[in-house]
């Protein structure tokens, strides 16, 4: 999002601890910048994987074929992308403003992680 890009393909690299690694990519309809839709993209690969009880060195996310911000790749244009574009932007200068994650999604927290 920093440099104006969308990413239409995302792509998950597993280590397992013998050393032996797995990659599983998926390529979107439409690309995205939506830090929420990567990672439900990368949490359904490794779900594809079943590595679940297996134990890991590393897992890795990347982002390829990459558009700029402005270039439309579809030509349905879906208001709850605009919508959700608007509340990222106000996210980001939020936590710009304060140098902290002030504010982030819903989803991301757990109950342990805002008990002080």
């Amino acid at each position: 999002r920093i440099n104006k890009l969308k990413a239409k393909t995302i792509t998950l690299k597993i280590r397992l601890e013998d050393f032996s690694t797995f990659t599983k990519t998926h390529t979107l309809i439409k690309a995205t910048n939506f830090t929420d839709i990567i990672y439900k993209e990368a949490v359904k690969l490794y779900m594809d994987l079943n590595f679940q009880s297996k134990k890991m060195r590393l897992i890795g996310i990347k982002v390829s074929n990459l558009i700029d911000i402005d270039t439309v790749d579809t030509i349905f244009i879906d208001e709850s992308d605009i919508k959700r574009e608007k509340i990222h932007k106000v996210i980001e200068q939020l936590n710009k403003k304060f140098s902290t994650k002030i504010i982030g999604q819903a989803s991301s927290y757990t109950e342990k992680s805002y008990l002080w």
